[in-house]
């Protein structure tokens, strides 16, 4: 940001309520931290906001579907975060996810487009609006397609390679141009689906929302006394064995999507507890971290997921992947690609299946040839042939009829010429 905007973030004390946006109002933003200088003018210094719908609300904060008015151009469809309460960590929260996504610029993660100050007094956070659906309504409607799973698990490790710099060395993090980002907080109701052209959902666009409780591996910003870095949250089911003492790692977030993927196949957690060992969530965290340490993830079953959906490489992957939320065995989200991208390729049902219908082929043509015949005919020599009228198989394999017979209804008797009749043993 220019210097004009390099000041105390005086906001951080001041109280904001869901009250300030009335559904349709229309307000008019202070900007402090943005990408609109070059494109808007080195002036701007304030945003006309359309408010249009609200979005969601949770304890921290309510977001909005806002159109960012823009004099001769068509309205810019936006996301509005803002912080509730007087609590500044909520607030705290806002500036932190802004700095978290200005850092990083890249697909498949909800664009950073400006801090602003509200009317009110509170501040707010300006993203891209994500059309398309939570993956969590998704849910609602069932486990989904294996091939759905797999694109939707390519595209999240994809993105979280990215944001983790994977292909960074870890001896250059600390002098890397593009920061480690970590989500902390990766579950379903933070992955949007997009809609295809049919209304269908198009896994391979899905993108992360919500990084307030993200952290950069770099101390990129601070505001008074917090850092960026030293952050704790997250939800629990999808958080691994220490993430809640010790705060998320880049492992955390794999963890997370694979506990995702388990999810959307299964449509259950890979583990659970009972009911008396999770009366708070924080008992239920700690109960969590026990069983997995304990026991590995539920095996999928046949109602899960069918042979012929690669069952024994999706078992692999989550053994390998989910490491019973041990962060030291967590693969990196590169890692996880490589071990999700071979899930495809375990073909030992497939020929199994392949040679059991070979073979059960095999077995119906022989039982075609050598004992079937259609109703009404018996197999003689090898052959089917009708008793009823066979002269060589007459009521029986192998009584012939004489010369001059023919079989009739099984039984054999004299034929004569056309013009004579029988009389008798003989034609006249």
């Amino acid at each position: 940001p220019s210097s004009r905007r390099r000041r105390p973030l005086r906001y951080l004390s001041c109280p904001v309520s869901s009250a300030s946006i009335l559904p349709g109002a229309t307000l008019r933003v202070e900007v402090l931290l943005d990408f609109f200088s070059e494109s808007m003018g080195a002036e701007a210094r304030s945003l006309t906001l359309q408010h249009v719908s609200v979005l969601g609300a949770g304890a921290m904060g309510e977001v909005h579907r806002v159109d960012i008015v823009r004099p001769g151009q068509s309205p810019l469809p936006a996301a509005l975060k803002i912080a509730l309460g007087d609590a500044v960590a909520n607030r705290e929260a806002i500036v932190r996810e802004a700095h978290v996504l200005r850092a990083r610029i890249q697909d498949g993660v909800a664009q950073f487009l400006a801090l602003v100050e509200l009317p009110s007094g509170g501040i707010g956070l300006l993203i891209t609006f994500e059309a398309g659906r939570p993956l969590e309504s998704l849910l609602e409607q069932g486990p989904l397609r294996p091939n759905d799973v797999i694109a939707l698990g390519r595209r999240l490790f994809s993105v979280l390679a990215a944001l983790h710099a994977d292909d960074v060395p870890l001896e250059r993090v600390s002098t890397a141009s593009l920061p480690q980002v970590v989500h902390g907080d990766i579950k379903p109701g933070n992955i949007i689906i997009p809609l295809d052209a049919r209304g269908r959902p198009d896994f391979h666009q899905a993108t992360l929302i919500d990084f307030g409780v993200a952290r950069l591996q770099q101390r990129l910003a601070k505001v008074g006394a917090f850092s960026t870095d030293d952050v704790l949250g997250g939800t629990v089911g999808y958080m691994p064995i220490g993430h809640l003492s010790k705060g998320a790692t880049s492992m955390s977030d794999v963890f997370a999507v694979t506990v995702v993927l388990y999810e959307c196949l299964t449509g259950r957690a890979p583990w659970s507890v009972s009911r008396a060992d999770a009366e708070t969530e924080i008992a239920r965290m700690w109960a969590l971290e026990q069983t997995m340490a304990a026991v590995p993830p539920a095996a999928l079953r046949w109602r899960d997921v069918r042979p012929w959906s690669h069952t024994r490489g999706w078992n692999a992957f989550f053994l390998a992947t989910l490491a019973q939320g041990d962060p030291a065995r967590i693969p990196t989200a590169a890692g996880a690609l490589q071990r999700l991208d071979a899930v495809p390729k375990d073909r030992l049902f497939a020929l199994s299946v392949a040679a059991g219908l070979l073979l059960a082929g095999l077995s119906v043509g022989l039982w075609v040839r050598l004992i079937y015949c259609p109703q009404g005919l018996v197999r003689c020599n090898g052959a089917c042939v009708d008793p009823e009228r066979d002269v060589v198989h007459c009521g029986a394999c192998g009584r012939h009829c004489g010369a001059g017979e023919r079989c009739v209804k099984g039984a054999c008797a004299l034929s004569c010429p056309a013009g004579e009749q029988r009389c008798g043993a003989s034609c006249v």
